[in-house]
């Protein structure tokens, strides 16, 4: 959870909102993560961990961390000091500004990066993990200062008219192709050249009807949960007016799909019907999936009890009798 919530939260500075939306996670699950692994925005500088390695480990100097993060050569000092990372000696920076050959760090060659970027169409991501870089500030960074930019396709008409017409592609999938942050903002920019190129938006049960097109595997999470509410109601399954574990009615607490181990395959005796609560304040740590919780010790080898009973109703039954033991609903 720690890389997910840091690399969509701080990295991308996407909001929880957008985050819950973009993946099908309730906003508060979010936050309650957020607050135990104690992920907060702030800037990159005053995070320890991410200085001393830009500081210590990829021997940048002060001026090129404050560059790097918009602020001032003095500011990314008085942060060294704060977090008590060893400052070099004056003779020991000159030696590293001497040894440092730029042709040896692939990211800050032009012809390398340019390469990567433009001919190979690599994401700044996936340079950073080639490079065996933590986050990708850095390759963002020096995308910037070496004035490497991709031609922007979205304000091509033809470019737009084959992606979303020809190919049926959907405004998520432009975006991310198009190297867009698949944010709500980096959507509107699709949908706001769609309107003005007079493209027509497709009506949304088409869009399902190309959604249920792909393979299960190349959903993400959101979808999934959509597909499958959908192949349960054929199957006359429908979302309950109750949770079918506590008896709260759902107007008190949320009912959504829950996965019985959270791998969302297409396997539909593995999705049921339940309360947020009874799903992420038992369910979770019965079944081993958290263990922070010291009232509720896990049950071993519940999923497994689970996935062993042939019908739905019994693995319904066993998940009532599990639950309601606990006394917490």
């Amino acid at each position: 959870y720690y890389n997910f919530l840091f690399w969509h939260y701080i990295v991308l500075k996407m909001s929880i909102r957008e985050i819950g939306k973009k993946y099908g996670i309730s906003k508060n699950i979010i936050r309650k993560y957020l607050k135990i692994h104690n992920i907060k925005r702030e800037p990159f500088y005053m995070n320890k961990q991410w200085l001393y390695n830009q500081y210590i480990e990829l021997e940048l100097s002060p001026y090129e961390i404050g560059e790097m993060c918009r602020v001032s050569y003095g500011t990314v000092y008085n942060w060294l000091k704060i977090h008590k990372i060893p400052i070099r000696s004056h003779k020991e920076a000159q030696v590293i500004r001497r040894s440092k050959n730029i042709e040896n760090i692939p990211y800050m060659n032009k012809k390398w990066l340019q390469y990567q970027y433009i001919n190979l169409k690599k994401s700044p991501e996936e340079i950073t993990k080639e490079c065996g870089l933590k986050n990708s500030a850095n390759i963002y960074y020096w995308l910037k200062k070496l004035k490497i930019t991709r031609k922007k396709q979205y304000n091509n008409k033809k470019y737009l008219l084959h992606q979303y017409i020809d190919l049926k592609k959907s405004v998520n999938q432009i975006a991310g192709e198009l190297d867009i942050n698949q944010d709500v903002k980096s959507i509107q920019v699709i949908y706001y050249w769609l309107r003005k190129f007079n493209i027509p938006r497709r009506p949304i049960n088409k869009a399902l009807k190309i959604l249920y097109w792909k393979e299960w595997d190349d959903l993400n999470t959101y979808y999934k949960h959509k597909r499958m509410r959908n192949i349960l109601k054929e199957m006359g399954i429908f979302r309950p007016e109750y949770c079918p574990y506590c008896n709260k009615p759902k107007g008190k607490r949320k009912l959504h799909l829950m996965n019985i181990n959270h791998q969302y395959n297409n396997i539909s005796n593995e999705w049921f019907y339940i309360c947020s609560y009874c799903h992420t304040k038992v369910y979770h740590y019965l079944a081993g999936l958290e263990k922070r919780n010291g009232k509720i010790k896990p049950i071993p080898n519940l999923i497994e009890d689970l996935k062993k009973l042939e019908t739905r109703e019994e693995r319904e039954q066993l998940l009532k009798n599990v639950i309601k033991k606990k006394g917490l609903n």
